[in-house]
């Protein structure tokens, strides 16, 4: 890993990881406390509602986002003439997704407050039409991409604390969402064309909008499939179960996407460096990605086993006994972070960067296929288990279909970097393990107590690895090219 990309993935990474760590923080507080005001019930219906709009979003952006992102990392100088075309068509997108499901919302013989809900909901569309967060991710500006997501959701909590006091304040929710994005989203647009891209109507050019759609669709289509996978098992779960399943699933979801969302940060911190270390040559791409993923392993492997270990009373403290039936279902979503540490690499930074967007969307289209099927299987008999498992299973079926595709032509030996994490990580996981149950601790004890004991006993066995001698080696890289 040269120099220069060092110092870009440390300054990039640092500020996604310092601004969604915070908001993230604040989102899940948010969470939290809905999850608590609004009971099992009207939580398990915000979360169905939430879980639709992602695909209305999903058909708004169709890919535009990512394929901004890549043209924009590849050439700064076309951005003025890629962006207000991009936002015009996401802005028109949004008013015909928001109109079309509308009208086929009010057709439905469905309550008059799960359509008011609805629609409240779908209104999120607008701001993120406007987001800008994808430029200033391709001008490899992430402080803003960070600032912006902290203000968004300290916008939103603050709303929540002063409006939602109930369970008879669930419309008010989606409402308090929308107004502090489109602020959020208005603040850094102004930012965006008064220093960045400075807006004129010249570079609208609406004969190429076929062209950017075209380009865009298997990004978009493999967006779609993506989220298939993800929450289609929240919606069959709104369908063939009760609202408090539905609940007790997401509950447990959120939590997992604490652990994904710090995995997200990263890959969108190299992203547009990986689009420029497939110009130079596979050869630089291959270098980078090795050591990425060396980095990746080191750390996604105790951070499953801890969450594992510490689950019981994660859960009972942030949400309450009321929501231990979605253990279990956590448990086995967590396991899907090792096998999204392999796919984000062969995937998202192999696939997308070199172009192969069909091949991307193929293997993501059969994850789609294969997660609809089996969710139709596993739901009925084992409830929201058998969602977990479904999504355990399309992941695995997914990473084999990217490597299968195109991921075996870049020489990745992950193999040889996963045995240290995997053994110091076990030999923490079973060292705390037997030492905290004989101690018995109460709930709160337990997790602090776990996650010190096995972050210092991984740590000690990492450090006696040569695993500490890469990590040092690689600190010291970002701290000689961050130096003035």
């Amino acid at each position: 890993m040269d120099a220069s990309a060092t110092k870009r993935v440390a300054k990039n990474a640092f500020w996604l990881l310092l601004g969604s760590s915070i908001s993230k923080l604040i989102e899940f507080i948010t969470i939290v406390y809905l999850a608590r005001i609004l009971t099992v019930s009207g939580f398990g219906l915000l979360s169905f509602a939430q879980a639709i709009l992602i695909y209305l979003l999903l058909l708004v952006d169709g890919g535009l986002s990512v394929l901004g992102i890549r043209e924009t990392a590849k050439s700064k100088e076309n951005l003025a003439i890629v962006g207000i075309n991009i936002f015009s068509l996401r802005i028109i997108l949004a008013l015909i997704v928001f109109i079309f499901s509308a009208i086929v919302l009010f057709s439905l013989k469905i309550s008059l407050e799960l359509k008011l809900l609805l629609t409240f909901t779908f209104l999120l569309l607008f701001p993120r039409a406007i987001t800008s967060e994808w430029v200033f991710q391709g001008l490899e500006r992430m402080e803003y991409v960070g600032i912006s997501k902290v203000l968004q959701q300290l916008f939103f909590f603050g709303l929540v604390l002063l409006v939602i006091k109930n369970v008879n304040n669930l419309l008010a929710v989606p409402l308090l969402q929308f107004s502090s994005s489109l602020a959020t989203s208005f603040i850094f647009l102004f930012i965006l064309l008064r220093y960045f891209m400075p807006f004129s109507f010249k570079n609208l050019h609406s004969r190429d909008w076929f062209n950017y759609i075209m380009v865009a669709i298997p990004l978009g289509l493999s967006s779609v499939f993506i989220q298939i996978y993800y929450n289609l098992d929240v919606i069959m779960l709104g369908f063939m179960q009760r609202p408090e399943v539905v609940g007790w699933y997401n509950a447990s979801y959120k939590l997992f996407y604490v652990f994904l969302g710090t995995m997200g940060v990263f890959s969108a911190a190299v992203f547009p460096i990986v689009c420029k270390k497939f110009e130079e040559g596979k050869e630089k791409a291959q270098e980078f990605l090795e050591k990425y993923l060396r980095l990746m392993l080191l750390g996604t492997f105790p951070a499953v086993l801890l969450g594992l270990l510490c689950s019981e009373s994660a859960i009972r403290l942030i949400y309450g006994s009321s929501y231990m039936p979605g253990l279990l279902a956590f448990k086995i979503l967590l396991l899907n972070i090792l096998v999204i540490a392999i796919s984000g690499i062969y995937g998202t930074l192999v696939l997308i960067p070199s172009g192969k967007n069909k091949e991307f969307m193929y293997s993501v289209g059969i994850g789609a296929l294969c997660n609809l099927i089996l969710n139709f299987i596993l739901i009925p008999p084992f409830s929201l288990v058998g969602a977990a498992v479904a999504t355990l299973l399309t992941e695995i079926i997914v990473v084999i279909s990217f490597f299968y595709l195109g991921g075996w032509k870049i020489g990745i030996n992950w193999r040889k970097y996963i045995v240290k994490p995997a053994l110091a990580g076990g030999v923490a996981f079973l060292a705390t393990y037997l030492i905290l149950i004989i101690l018995r601790f109460n709930d709160l004890l337990f997790f602090l107590s776990s996650i010190l004991m096995f972050s210092g006993i991984y740590a000690i066995i990492i450090a006696s690895t040569s695993e500490i001698t890469f990590l040092k080696e690689f600190i010291s890289e970002i701290i000689r090219t961050t130096k003035p």
